[in-house]
């Protein structure tokens, strides 16, 4: 029984994972479920058992990969005491997620937009996790001193957000011309003298 679960879930991530890097490559609108069936090694009709069609799999892909970013964040929120620390990490580990996974990056700053559903119709609940999980970052350090108290911790959740996901699509759009390690130490001094 635990086993044919385990297949199933297998079976969901690999669709997931191949319709990251399809519609990374392809573009939503060109992409096909045939082709991320395809990549993820079922039949068409497989990819339907899970998914309603192609904008509920594109969603369910970004729920996917913010799970995964949620994860790492809260991780840091958890077991780093020091705050400006937990903001360096926190961008450390967006750049480290982006070059280890570059389709799912792709798909974060370029596809999302393609939906119609998606921007028009979505509740972006993982998305809310992840700005909430940054505000709480830097509520935190105001109340212990470290971060101006005059800025909105919200305001400044989504201006980080704003600035790693603009450096992220210069970094993808340059196909190699700017190194990670350099976007993300400049973030990083940006980021830390702009709440300190």
């Amino acid at each position: 029984m635990k086993e044919a679960a385990q297949k199933k879930i297998n079976k969901y991530e690999r669709i997931l994972e191949a319709a990251a890097k399809v519609f990374a490559e392809k573009g939503f609108h060109k992409a096909r479920i045939s082709d991320v069936a395809k990549l993820a090694g079922v039949a068409d009709g497989t990819v339907y058992l899970y998914f309603q069609n192609k904008d509920d799999l594109l969603i369910k892909t970004f729920e996917f990969i913010m799970d995964e970013v949620n994860s790492v964040i809260r991780n840091i929120y958890e077991n780093e005491p020091s705050h400006k620390e937990r903001i360096k990490k926190l961008i450390t580990a967006h750049y480290q997620l982006a070059s280890r996974y570059p389709h799912a990056a792709e798909l974060i700053t370029f596809e999302l937009r393609q939906s119609q559903k998606f921007m028009k119709e979505y509740e972006n609940k993982k998305f809310k996790e992840y700005l909430r999980l940054i505000g709480t970052i830097i509520k935190e350090g105001q109340e212990a001193g470290d971060f101006s108290k005059s800025l909105s911790p919200y305001v400044t959740s989504r201006a980080i957000f704003g600035i790693l996901n603009e450096t992220m699509l210069q970094w993808i759009a340059s196909k190699g011309k700017y190194r990670i390690d350099e976007i993300s130490n400049t973030v990083m001094k940006i980021v830390l003298e702009g709440i300190a």
